[in-house]
């Protein structure tokens, strides 16, 4: 009898120790799996709701937002936010990064459960127009000047698009505003 309830004692003991690894490796894989660096936009109100949608590019040419980026990782992080400009029908969106070549680099260091947010603003200074085609020339971006070549149907919109960049690498996180460019009194 004593050996008997030495075993189920054992049986207990030894089950319930199997329970707690299994308990205590979920919890950590969760924990791991919510290691992240986040980029988001914010609007002119530091909200996420009324993103600028249209450029007037004959009388009002800028848009302004904010791109907020979270570390949520353990450890400090290196990150690099590339914006660049595309044309919709330029872009096969996936896990790639936008082929284009970014405009504006913007390195930043986040210690853990760090954050900060970016200002962007972005000036159409010259279009050309050509028959069903807006050809974005120059723009400005964060005060640096930049000579673009940025065909844009009529009927089709520009994108904005933020990449996360950490030690070199694409995180497959970006974020896009779709800009519709317009022709003021149109």
């Amino acid at each position: 009898m004593e050996k008997m309830l030495k075993s189920r004692y054992f049986d207990v003991l030894l089950s319930s120790v199997i329970v707690l690894v299994i308990i205590a490796y979920t919890t950590f894989q969760n924990l791991a799996a919510q290691q992240a660096i986040v980029v988001y936009a914010l609007d002119n109100n530091m909200k996420a709701v009324d993103y600028p949608h249209t450029i007037f590019w004959n009388k009002n040419s800028s848009i302004f937002f904010y791109i907020g980026v979270e570390n949520r990782r353990w450890s400090p992080v290196d990150v690099l936010i590339k914006v660049k400009l595309i044309s919709n029908e330029s872009w096969n969106k996936g896990s790639e990064p936008c082929p284009t070549r970014s405009l504006l680099e913007i390195p930043l260091v986040l210690e853990s459960g760090d954050s900060d947010i970016i200002p962007l603003k972005i000036d159409i200074l010259e279009i050309v127009v050509e028959d069903d085609e807006l050809i974005i020339t120059k723009i400005d971006i964060n005060s640096y000047e930049k000579f673009v070549h940025l065909p844009v149907k009529k009927e089709n919109y520009l994108s904005v698009i933020a990449e996360l960049w950490s030690s070199g690498d694409f995180t497959g996180q970006w974020i896009e505003l779709k800009i519709r460019l317009e022709q003021a009194g149109s």
